[in-house]
């Protein structure tokens, strides 16, 4: 009971948030035992971190019928196959993140298959953390970021050609990324009277399954007799007239009608208008019938210029949009918002553009949307995910313990809505916009078990002033503790810090009466590789203080000068 009314206070917080957009509420039946403690306990993070808005982490959508029929068929996926379909970019590419979000939901529902292998080694660009892949022959290859693909695309983003008879490539999946019924295997391949025919080992002294294409049908099907993580895919001629293999990829699902079939497709460097002008993704649509496709994509089309045209980029989204509705009128598509990052020193102010374009086009389409990047900190936050490990040098890449952190976060906002979309029935007759302000003051935001959305509780001491402190390079919260007569534990309560962790340029609340007296040198020498940025963030100043009281007019500074600190 406790956790219900904790989540019908952050319902009511999320409507608010979100701009009414879950309007109207429907009584929940069957679906009981997606609620409460059952879906609860699989909402966790590993680690938090203060600059992360774990309150927000959740989707918004504009179509409270159409989510909730989703998540209504997503949350029977224990006898019934669900399948979710991930198009990204170099983010997507390695599947580390969705690797993490398969896991969670696969340890809930079932593991209902990977979906999407490519040979990528024939595409000459790195594999992903679940398998690796090798070839032998001659082949030719083609990929959606290029200019004029030489071959037709589909949904996995890369198609292999070949027209060597002895041509050949392998698969090896990594233990743990596949289970003994994931059988059933589809050869997205152009089929016609000059195809080659296919063989399909499952080791290397196996004994090949033969496979014939069908003209107009675009995938050969088996079902292989075992599995343990390897498959080898050779050409076969077996007719004068047969010239080519066309490869778009291999789809790999249990051969049970049940579990989650969560699909990863990145290609390094692709943007929205890469997916848009795939050829065969409608079609594929058709066959595969994803519930769920996720568009993780965007930061590409204008990471370079920090700038994007609206109306092209929005034209190539819906484009996109109704390319995959085109044969699954049904399917939910998910607009995700990319993180924040730089390029060199600038950061990339679009970023936050383009998270507002993608939410207004899913108003527009009866889209989902996830605010990945106000919820990941937002502008800037990208120096907090390095300075924290979670980023790599060039600010637009993560770490594997980024990856595992976005996937996280991924994974608790899909399980946070579908809750939200499941859970509401008592609040079938509410209309937050329109509740008065007397119905408002009635709910109470309770506190509530779920750590993610614990409120901070500040207990200051009677009369105790509150101050904001900056952190400086080589504080810690033992220091800073002391400078002001309080605990470690009150500095951590107070700014809902989860440990001892603190990086410069954070801002700490404190309440204390105590005025500590902090030296700052009156000047800064400037050394090759300073910024503005990083200077100010030292000594706990402004950039725009630091160009009052030094006169400069740009960002620019010079090695072997002296930098004011103080007027």
């Amino acid at each position: 009971m406790r956790f219900r009314k904790s989540l019908i206070a952050f319902l009511l917080a999320f409507m608010a948030w979100g701009e009414g957009q879950l309007l109207m509420a429907y009584p929940v039946d069957s679906l009981a035992t997606e609620r409460e403690g059952s879906l609860q306990k699989y909402i966790r993070y590993t680690h938090t971190y203060s600059f992360i808005e774990y309150e927000k982490n959740h989707w918004q959508w504009f179509d409270m019928p159409a989510m909730r029929q989703f998540f209504e068929r997503f949350s029977q996926a224990k006898s019934r196959k669900v399948r979710v379909l991930h198009l990204g970019d170099s983010h997507v590419h390695y599947d580390l993140q969705t690797k993490v979000i398969r896991e969670r939901l696969s340890a809930i529902w079932g593991n209902g298959g990977i979906g999407w292998i490519v040979p990528y080694s024939i595409a000459h660009t790195h594999g992903t953390v679940d398998y690796r892949s090798s070839h032998r022959g001659v082949w030719q290859s083609a990929l959606i970021t290029k200019y004029k693909p030489a071959f037709p695309l589909g949904s996995s983003g890369v198609t292999v050609y070949t027209e060597d008879p002895q041509a050949s490539f392998t698969i090896r999946m990594n233990k743990g990324s596949y289970e003994p019924v994931h059988r059933k295997l589809r050869i997205f391949c152009r089929a016609d009277s000059s195809s080659f025919d296919i063989l399909v080992k499952t080791s290397p002294t196996a004994e090949p399954i033969r496979l014939h294409a069908v003209p107009g049908k675009p995938y050969v099907e088996t079902v292989l007799p075992s599995f343990d993580g390897y498959i080898e895919v050779l050409v076969n001629k077996s007719r004068e007239e047969q010239r080519f293999f066309e490869c778009y990829g291999l789809w790999l699902e249990s051969v049970e009608d049940k579990g989650v079939v969560y699909s990863s497709a990145g290609v390094n460097g692709a943007g929205v208008g890469s997916w848009a002008k795939e050829s065969l993704l409608a079609e594929e649509m058709a066959v595969l019938q994803p519930d769920l496709v996720v568009l993780d994509v965007g930061i590409n089309d204008f990471y370079l210029n920090n700038h994007f045209d609206k109306n092209a980029l929005r034209h190539q989204l819906v484009t996109l949009i109704e390319s995959i509705r085109a044969q699954n009128p049904e399917t939910v598509i998910l607009l995700v918002s990319p993180q924040d990052a730089y390029r060199y020193r600038r950061n990339i102010s679009a970023c936050k553009d383009y998270a507002a374009l993608l939410k207004e086009l899913a108003r527009a389409y009866h889209c989902a949307f996830y605010d990945y990047y106000h919820i990941s900190g937002g502008q800037y936050s990208m120096m907090r995910w390095l300075q924290t490990g979670l980023a790599k040098r060039d600010r637009i890449h993560l770490t594997n313990n980024g990856y595992t952190v976005k996937g996280e976060l991924y994974a608790n906002a899909f399980l946070n809505s579908m809750v939200m979309a499941l859970s509401v029935e008592q609040l079938a007759t509410l209309d937050w916009q329109h509740a008065d302000s007397a119905e408002k003051e009635k709910m109470v935001m309770p506190e509530t078990e779920n750590k993610a959305f614990q409120q901070v509780s500040y207990s200051p001491g009677e009369n105790a002033t509150k101050q904001v402190y900056t952190v400086r390079r080589g504080d810690s919260l033992g220091k800073i503790a002391q400078l002001y007569g309080v605990s470690i534990a009150e500095l951590q309560r107070w700014n809902g810090l989860p440990d001892y962790f603190i990086y410069p340029g954070q801002k700490l609340v404190v309440y204390s009466n105590r005025r500590p007296q902090t030296t700052t040198p009156a000047r800064h020498y400037v050394q090759r590789g300073d910024t503005l940025w990083g200077i100010a963030r030292r000594y706990g100043v402004s950039v725009e203080y630091l160009k009052k009281i030094n006169g400069l007019s740009s960002d620019a500074l010079r090695a072997g000068t002296y930098l004011k600190l103080r007027p």
